[in-house]
């Protein structure tokens, strides 16, 4: 990958304004890579599927249906029930469901049970519910959890899917999603809202009107923003677990396979192979976390990237063993011989930039001055979430220019550049990985090194000059208003006030567009502060101004 086709990528990236720009820029790295990886592969079919396809995947089971009989039978209502059924819901409210609300009373009781859809605490004799934020009746009848090979009832009754709340809402919620939930509500709260104001005035309430307006009033507290939070969630979690059983699946990769095979033999090479890389990714990237916590303490760049190359090696081991069969099976073993090229590749990459480390660093302090001249001065004022953005070009650039000599060195010793086919793919996404692990591995670099914490400490007392002086320049604007007040007999109230008229005028200046725009703020700023003058309009200004006689004072 070029550093311009990655500037591309993270110019089009979604940055999170709430995180801070370290983080952002992980996971920007991350996702850069995996869009790398669907690319060059043609894998846009594992993500998006605008006609279905021949292939099974999350978003197609739920759009079109599935096409994989044992998923279907799966799915079949004989095999996974109605969810009418009572002996159905009892799974989707056991196990976790029972813990939960166990550990929840004891929280009441304490008075620190909190309702997540309202932020309100329950009372310790208050009534609560534990919702499924994503139904019960949802999961059970979403097909991607059956391609998944899941269990329903154990997705439903995760800890991200269930939270209290009041009855009314839950019970109000029942089936529906969130969405549908929170436009209901939106729709009657206005009929709500007149009923309950009914209610409160009337004097003597019977049992059913006290019992509708508890229920109304616990609706009228639903906070939307919160709900959807949780929604969000919940969401992430649960598409998070069933993508990742699809994933780990060897039938997902073996019908990949078969299809690809009867697109055409060009087809299913890359996109074979785009499959097994893309389980070699999933299994190195659970290492990087654990590396990172083991590094925190006392981070070094030739030790990160001999972990990584270790990673790497014990995921295409697991991988191998995994698709054996395929892997021999596949053009007659050819595939087998391209993933040892590959894998030598990576490993032999980050080993031999491993010993580089020190000239990487050297030669990455000027991407680190400009990085700290964004972080510190932020001339242009950007949100962090942009600046995350502009973070990572640098960063981007940086990672391109020390590891792309070192690619091409290596890509052209193991002719893998050459393989028909494949061979272009190979590059452009092995150009990706390392690139993005390098970004990574800088960016870490950034947050947990030594000499960076020295350079900040530095900033921070420049910082704390440049608050020094500001203070003392602001001190001493102080001190020439009152000498300008004393000298005018002129109340520093009023002086305030009449700098803010100029104030103002100067930033109406700024907008104006013409004279005659620029003459009327003038003119109104002179009206507004009750101002003297020698003339009462502009006629009167140009007759003054022509008068050689004329003096101007001021009074």
């Amino acid at each position: 990958m070029s550093a311009g086709q990655a500037i591309e990528l993270l110019n089009h990236a979604a940055f999170n304004d709430e995180l801070p720009p370290s983080q952002n820029l992980m996971q920007q790295y991350e996702k850069m890579i995996v869009t790398t990886l669907l690319r060059s592969f043609a894998l846009d079919f594992m993500i998006k599927d605008q006609n279905g396809g021949n292939v099974d995947t999350p978003l197609t089971a739920r759009q079109y249906g599935l096409k994989d009989e044992d998923a279907q039978k799966r799915y079949d209502l004989k095999n996974r029930g109605d969810y009418s059924d009572k002996n159905v819901r009892k799974q989707y409210h056991s196990n976790n469901f029972i813990d939960r609300n166990r550990e929840a009373s004891e929280l009441k009781k304490q008075g620190k049970l909190t309702d997540a859809y309202t932020g309100q605490k329950i009372a310790p004799n208050g009534k609560y519910d534990l919702d499924h934020t994503i139904s019960a009746k949802e999961i059970h009848d979403d097909r991607a959890v059956y391609l998944a090979n899941l269990n329903g009832a154990d997705l439903a009754v995760a800890d991200s899917n269930l939270n209290h709340t009041n009855q009314s809402i839950n019970r109000a919620k029942g089936k529906k999603t969130m969405d549908q939930f929170l436009a209901d509500l939106n729709k009657k709260q206005n009929e709500y809202e007149t009923r309950i104001t009914q209610l409160k005035k009337e004097k003597n309430l019977t049992d059913k009107e006290r019992k509708e307006l508890n229920k109304l009033t616990n609706l009228s507290q639903a906070n939307a923003e919160k709900m959807k939070e949780a929604d969000a969630k919940a969401r992430k979690e649960y598409n998070k677990t069933i993508t990742k059983a699809y994933l780990s699946d060897k039938k997902t990769y073996i019908n990949a396979g078969k299809d690809a095979l009867n697109t055409g033999w060009k087809m299913g090479a890359r996109q074979t192979l785009g499959l097994i890389l893309a389980e070699v990714w999933i299994i190195a990237r659970q290492r990087f976390p654990l590396i990172m916590e083991k590094m925190k303490g006392k981070f070094s760049l030739k030790e990160f990237l001999l972990e990584a190359a270790g990673a790497f090696k014990e995921a295409f081991l697991a991988v191998r063993e995994k698709f054996k069969e395929l892997i021999t099976a596949f053009a007659n073993g050819m595939l087998a011989g391209i993933l040892s090229s590959i894998s030598t590749f990576i490993i032999n990459f980050f080993t031999g930039t491993a010993k580089h480390a020190v000239k990487m660093i050297r030669e990455f302090w000027g991407s680190i001055t400009q990085i700290f001249d964004l972080l510190v001065f932020n001339r242009q004022n950007l949100s962090p979430g942009e600046l995350a953005r502009e973070i990572s070009k640098v960063v981007s650039l940086a990672a391109a220019v020390l590891a792309g000599t070192l690619v091409a060195e290596r890509l052209e010793s193991t002719g893998i550049g050459d393989l028909p086919v494949i061979g272009e793919a190979l590059t452009i996404f092995l150009s990706g990985l390392t690139t993005g692990v390098i970004s990574i591995s800088l960016v870490y670099f950034i947050d947990h090194s030594k000499e960076i914490q020295k350079l900040v400490k530095f900033l921070d007392g420049f910082a704390d000059q440049l608050e020094l002086k500001r203070q003392h320049y602001a001190q001493l604007n102080e001190q020439i208003k009152q000498k300008v007040s004393e000298l005018s007999s002129l109340p520093i109230d009023q002086l305030n006030k009449q700098l803010a008229h100029v104030q103002m005028m100067t930033q109406q200046m700024k907008l104006a567009g013409t004279d005659d725009e620029l003459n009327e703020i003038v003119t109104n700023t002179i009206r507004t502060m009750g101002l003297n003058l020698p003339y009462q309009d502009r006629e009167g200004l140009t007759q003054f101004m022509q008068d050689k006689q004329a003096v101007l004072h001021f009074e």
